[in-house]
């Protein structure tokens, strides 16, 4: 009986401890939530990594490793996340151990999980504060790629060291690692700049780009950030050194972004908990000398419970210039295993759902009017949608024809800018350029199938294929594998230019997007075409046509 009461006291000891701690957590959180100024700059923008790095030097780590959770659980998800680092440098103990690797969904409860002492670290990707010589490589190891530079600098000094001298230590080590990635991408940013077809980098974004799109006339440029920022930018003048932007301030991490029917909102795809996602417009207004854009309309959970793989945006005003008479504006949303659904860009209202029937979705193509929707898919064969339109506005969106022909799975799709040809690339090495200007809503007439202008090899090593692609105005296609970027012409299948890691981006390309006008460039006297490349190394990079060099 004594031992039984002598077990209970302990256990209501431990009890009470563990409360208490919990308790000390969540006050914590409470005195660091109006402390998220901190990492912003007086413009509004989020300070560099080097900055953070030293203000969270001066901080209190465990309040700053609460707050960083907090913010990163609100805006990433998998990739290029430096708050991983930067929590671990603070004290946050990975609840992985043994090698064990923990990845996502834990991401979902990450807060959660740092006020219960089980914090989750996720892999990162392209890291400069990353030191490849100093990884521990092996199964069992577990200082894998996601462990932070500061922690290999530890290991070696005979591991890691307790208390505050320990830390300090490791953040200055992070700092000085920091500022060398930062010369070293400066030594790039050069290597680029001397490049015949490079116009601009457009910088200022602190984390991964999901997207990059440009307004119909070609005068801004808009992308998305996982930092919950959308930017705006003016490329009036696409060489200046100074291109000016706008933020606009998010909820959630941005995953795609696009133009409204007006040519100066935006649309975006907003990353939801758990992973769901938002569709917003927003909408500028004046109010005094500055320009603020609020939403027009906001749709909740459009794919319902899937993720977003890919979102286009076609504006009412450009699908009309290009032949489409009557049509409204559109969004396309397609996720990774399932259905597409259209929407209308007006009021947001869901205006179709399309069915690819596939065991998982690669890639989305909407054709620059807006007329043809196609997905390149874990099949062989390509299905394409017609968005019809009539004098009384939308009639329906049914599928109107297949693409077949190919051996393996499609990897990538584009439309030509009129929707007359496309253009796929599939794992059984071949890209295939097909005409769509076939009878196929005579219904008197017999079916007639696309036919294959073009069957060509593609021009990378055995079992690669790119996985973006995007047909430009003067009829030259980008297509993009890893961070590599292929010109090729639509009409001869010939390789025009190849930009290799160098030249084109450090990490992958996550949009490709032709201005839909012609431009004037730089050292040019006749407009070019011009491409928008976006990227996980946090920066978009334009590129004039390499046809307007012939």
């Amino acid at each position: 009986m004594a031992i039984s009461k002598s077990l209970s006291c302990a256990f209501a000891v431990l009890l009470f401890a563990c409360c208490t701690v919990q308790a000390r957590r969540l006050h914590e959180v409470g005195d660091v939530t109006s402390k998220t100024t901190i990492w912003l700059d007086p413009n509004g923008g989020v300070l560099p990594l080097s900055q953070r790095l030293e203000l969270l030097a001066k901080a209190n780590a465990n309040q700053t490793a609460i707050l960083l959770a907090e913010k990163h659980c609100k805006a990433h998800k998998y990739e290029g996340c430096k708050e991983v680092e930067l929590l671990k440098a603070a004290g946050a103990k990975p609840a992985a151990t043994g090698g064990e690797e923990v990845t996502a969904p834990c991401h979902q409860n990450m807060l959660a999980s740092w006020f219960f002492g089980t914090y989750c670290e996720l892999p990162t990707f392209d890291d400069p504060l990353k030191d490849p010589s100093k990884e521990v490589k092996g199964k069992g190891s577990a200082k894998s790629a996601a462990a932070p530079a500061a922690a290999a600098a530890a290991s070696q000094q005979g591991g890691p060291k307790q208390g505050g001298g320990a830390r300090k230590a490791d953040l200055k080590t992070l700092i000085k690692q920091s500022k060398a990635a930062e010369k070293i991408a400066a030594t790039k940013e050069d290597m680029a700049a001397h490049h015949a077809l490079f116009i601009n980098t457009l910088k200022g974004h602190p984390d991964v780009i999901n997207a990059a799109a440009w307004s119909p006339n070609g005068r801004l440029l808009a992308t998305a950030c996982d930092d919950m920022q959308l930017r705006l930018f003016d490329v009036a003048e696409l060489g200046s050194q100074n291109i000016k932007f706008k933020c606009v301030q998010g909820p959630q991490a941005a995953l795609g972004v696009g133009f409204g029917n007006d040519g100066s909102s935006l649309v975006a795809a907003l990353r939801g908990i758990p992973d769901v996602v938002h569709l917003v417009h927003y909408v500028p207004h004046k109010q005094g000398g500055a320009i603020t854009f609020e939403p027009a309309w906001q749709k909740q959970a459009v794919l319902g419970h899937e993720q977003l793989l890919e979102m286009a945006v076609v504006p009412g005003p450009q699908s009309e210039a290009l032949g489409v008479p009557q049509a409204g504006g559109i969004a396309v949303l397609l996720s990774p295993k399932k259905e597409g659904r259209v929407f209308g860009l007006a009021a947001g209202g869901s205006l179709a759902e399309f069915k690819p029937n596939s065991f998982h979705n690669h890639a989305l193509a909407v054709s620059a009017n807006g007329r043809f929707i196609c997905v390149a898919s874990f099949t062989a064969d390509v299905m394409v949608w017609e968005v019809q339109w009539g004098r009384d506005g939308y009639k329906g969106t049914p599928k109107v024809m297949d693409l077949k022909g190919h051996k393996s799975q499609v990897m990538s799709a584009a439309f030509a800018p009129d929707g007359s040809k496309a253009v796929t690339a599939s794992k059984d090495g071949t890209m295939r350029i097909w005409n769509l200007a076939v009878r196929y809503q005579l219904q008197e007439d017999p079916e007639e199938d696309p036919k294959v202008l073009l069957n060509l090899p593609l021009p990378l090593p055995s079992g690669q294929c790119f996985d973006r692609m995007a047909w430009g105005p003067d009829g030259t296609i980008a297509a993009a594998v890893g961070g590599f970027i292929h010109f090729i012409d639509s009409r001869s299948g010939k390789v025009l230019e190849v930009l290799e890691v160098l030249h084109a981006h450090d990490g992958r390309i996550t949009s490709m997007q032709w201005s839909p006008v012609l431009l004037r460039v730089p050292g040019a006297d006749e407009p070019a075409a011009v491409l928008a490349s976006s990227s996980s190394d946090r920066r978009v990079r334009i590129w004039r046509s390499p046809a307007s060099l012939q």
